[in-house]
């Protein structure tokens, strides 16, 4: 099924949201643990 222009932009915003917010976690994270987390995410 495909989606009208204005709705894949919607799902790509939603979806680069979430990814912002998975990083934010992992830099608190990386703050509390900086040991704990590999150096291979980045």
């Amino acid at each position: 099924m495909a989606l009208g222009p204005d709705k894949q932009l919607e799902m790509e915003q939603i979806i680069r949201m979430e990814l912002n917010l998975e990083l934010r976690l992992l830099e608190k994270q990386w703050e509390k643990y900086p040991a704990k987390i590999p150096y291979s995410i980045y």
